[in-house]
């Protein structure tokens, strides 16, 4: 049993060496006073989240016992428009972060007046060096503070981005309210049902937004005279009468400008 314990202890070991991170870590659901962190690891662990004002002075923040690959690690109450850094690992084992790159940066308070800078671009799923020198352009023009919000509008993985189910989203920032439409729903239903649902459910959607600024998101554009004629798709019913402030799409991948 001894030698059984010993052998059971140093694959333990084994494993832990040898795990890294193969995906991420990346944030999902920002808002003023909260951030999900998720990364994916080579090896089944437990997950460990430390966060904190300083990369040198973090707390455990999130934890879990259970053995898994895809790590979810939420955090709450923290202060808003605030800087917080973050280390995530095995047990007391650091496997990224407690450096200046992993950090975040919480939202403002609710329909505050605070500016907020939107990056939107689609049509980039190849990942070339075009596609390279566009980011490295941005970032250079972005530069400090940096954007706030990065939107994707469709076609973000060639061939087949595939995914099982897309939906509408909805998130807010500062004073802004942002609206992600499927402008394929029709495609993928080969019905208008899917259209119609979303239409109701943003319908209602915005009847409780009281935010100054709405700004909608999709692939096809309503109307386009670009690369491609929006009448090869049925999906201009879903986003015209949405437009409340501002709209922007991909698919065209050219400039183009409309007078509303």
């Amino acid at each position: 049993m001894r030698h059984l314990l010993m052998i059971l202890l140093g694959l333990s070991s084994s494993i832990l060496g040898a795990q890294v991170i193969v995906r991420g870590p990346y944030l999902q659901s920002p808002t003023h006073e909260g951030i999900t962190v998720m990364w994916r690891t080579s090896v089944v662990s437990n997950t460990r989240l430390w966060c904190g004002s300083h990369p040198d002075s973090l707390l455990l923040v999130a934890s879990s016992p259970s053995l898994v690959a895809d790590h979810t690690a939420p955090i709450e109450g923290l202060s808003p428009n605030t800087t917080y850094y973050y280390a995530l690992g095995v047990n007391n084992t650091i496997l990224a972060g407690a450096d200046s790159a992993h950090r975040f940066h919480t939202h403002p308070v609710p329909g505050s007046d605070d500016p907020v800078r939107v990056w939107a671009l689609g049509d980039f799923g190849k990942g070339n060096a075009g596609q390279i020198a566009v980011k490295d352009a941005f970032m250079a023009h972005a530069g400090s503070p940096g954007t706030d919000v990065w939107i994707w509008l469709g076609d973000n993985v060639y061939d087949d981005g595939l995914d099982s189910e897309y939906q509408s989203k909805v998130f807010r920032l500062g004073n802004a309210h942002f609206i992600s439409l499927n402008s394929e729903v029709y495609d993928l239903l080969g019905t208008s049902d899917g259209i119609d649902r979303m239409m109701d459910r943003l319908q209602l959607d915005f009847t409780q937004n009281n935010r100054l600024f709405t700004i909608a998101y999709f692939h096809q554009p309503s109307y386009s005279r670009g690369s491609h004629d929006p009448e090869e798709w049925s999906g201009r019913k879903c986003s015209v009468p949405f437009w409340a402030a501002f709209a922007t799409t991909g698919w065209g991948r050219l400039l183009q400008r409309s007078r509303v």
